[in-house]
């Protein structure tokens, strides 16, 4: 950022007893967990602290019709936007993104994992590159089915996948 602060965007992880008290509906859980998004600016001190100065938390915003006894109890037809139970795949921002290149049938799974990911797609895959959240390549590797990353640790990583002249960044969870 102008001010040299460090915007991250992270996951903030709801076990299913902590949704289900913030009023999510327990029929819709396919996971023991619900991933939720989260962004921090940060503002660096040294080479290896930060100071939190802003945070914004998708938990903090969510409003359900499903249950009044528990919290975030309202009228859902009064929040603007598609619900979140209507969207689950809150990945995709078109206000901040860029255009990506589909690369055809694209699959990363499982996503979350906890040691290996696999990825396949009808096209062929040159290379696949894994970031960290501060963007620092941690892996980069030829091998696709499957890779290994049962070093990492927990926390959310950026994959970029190539084939060809086209390239494409998917973010996977490790818990």
């Amino acid at each position: 950022m102008p001010n040299g602060n460090v915007l991250i965007i992270t996951a903030t992880v709801l076990t299913q007893a902590e949704a289900i008290t913030a009023g999510k509906d327990p029929n819709f859980f396919s996971q023991p967990r619900l991933y939720i998004e989260q962004v921090i600016e940060v503002e660096p001190i040294g080479t290896n602290q930060g100071n939190i100065v802003w945070e914004w938390n998708t938990k903090d915003h969510l409003v359900q019709d499903f249950d009044n006894t528990k919290a975030n109890f309202g009228d859902v037809a009064l929040t603007p936007g598609q619900h979140i139970e209507l969207n689950p795949d809150i990945s995709a921002c078109e206000n901040l993104s860029i255009t990506d290149v589909d690369i055809v049938d694209l699959k990363i799974y499982p996503n979350p994992t906890s040691n290996y990911i696999n990825v396949t797609s009808s096209e062929p895959i040159d290379k696949i590159e894994f970031y960290s959240i501060l963007g620092k390549k941690i892996l980069e590797t030829k091998n696709h089915n499957p890779v290994d990353i049962s070093a990492f640790k927990s926390g959310m990583y950026f994959v970029k996948i190539y084939s060809g002249d086209r390239s494409i960044s998917k973010k996977i969870i490790k818990n």
